[in-house]
C-alpha cells in the first residue's frame, strides 16, 4: 500500500502546502489580500482550521492506515448529512423533507460499503 510509511502528520503538511503554492498565484492576481480580522472571522478560522483539517484529515489518515480504503472512503459520504444535521441543530437552519430522505439513503449506502464482505 503506497504512504503506509509517512506519518499522517507529514503527509498532512505536504498536502497542504502543495494546495497553498498552488493557490497562492492565483489569489496573488485575483484578490486584494486584505483580510479583516473579526471574532467570526478568527473562530471560523479556528473551526476550519483545527476541525476540518488537522483532526479530520489526521483521523482519515489514521483510518486509511487501519483498514480498507473502500470502507474509509464510504465515510465520506457521511459529510453533508452531518454538516447539515449540524446546522439544524447549530444555526437552526430549516430542514425540509427531501433533506431527511436524502440523509437516510446516504446512511443507508454507508452502512451497506461499510459491512464485511464475505470470504
Amino acid at each position: 500500500r503506497f504512504g503506509v510509511n509517512q506519518h499522517p502528520i507529514t503527509a498532512t503538511i505536504v498536502q497542504f502546502s502543495v494546495g497553498f503554492f498552488v493557490i497562492l498565484p492565483i489569489a496573488m492576481f485575483r484578490e486584494t489580500l486584505q483580510v479583516s480580522f473579526t471574532p467570526e472571522l478568527v473562530w471560523s478560522l479556528a473551526y476550519l482550521v483545527i476541525g476540518n483539517s488537522i483532526i479530520a484529515i489526521s483521523l482519515l489518515l489514521y483510518l486509511i492506515r487501519a483498514g480498507e480504503v473502500s470502507r474509509v472512503s464510504a465515510l465520506l459520504f457521511l459529510v453533508p448529512p452531518v454538516a447539515s444535521l449540524l446546522a439544524w441543530f447549530v444555526l437552526d437552519e430549516a430542514m425540509p423533507p427531501l433533506a431527511w430522505v436524502g440523509m437516510a439513503v446516504a446512511g443507508a449506502g454507508v452502512l451497506v460499503a461499510s459491512k464485511p464482505r464475505p470470504t
